[in-house]
């Protein structure tokens, strides 16, 4: 399976990148929030997609607008991750599409609980 990871956190990138590998994710794409070319990424298709919302060069709601529009038709889980919610970011996210929300610190157990629901995996 494959996954995008948007992540500016190094520490972060490190915890979701090891909680999908032993959930059987093999290609996975990091992508650095910080990235001017973020958009290459956008393009090929994911299985899933992991978005930090408060990227310093951009926000995860751009992203997954981005997401959604160059994958119309094709529909895989984006799960939002933060340290905080906003109640209006929680519902442009919704507005958006976002499968789940996750806050930060990230627990991999929690994360992975969440993929399998999402991609009703057992």
């Amino acid at each position: 399976m494959k996954a995008l990871i948007v992540e500016d956190n190094a520490l972060n990138t490190l915890v979701l990148r090891r909680a999908l590998e032993r959930l059987g994710f093999s290609d996975l794409v990091v992508v650095e929030g910080k990235q001017d070319n973020l958009s290459e990424y956008l393009k090929p298709s994911y299985d899933l997609a992991l978005v930090e919302w408060m990227l310093p060069q951009t926000s995860g709601a751009e992203v997954v607008r981005q997401l959604k529009s160059c994958h119309a038709g094709a529909a895989f889980p984006i799960i939002v991750i933060s340290e905080k919610f906003q109640h209006e970011d929680v519902l442009e996210a919704m507005e958006l599409g976002v499968e789940a929300f996750l806050v930060k610190p990230i627990r991999p157990e929690v994360l992975m609980d969440r993929v399998r629901k999402v991609m009703k995996l057992a």
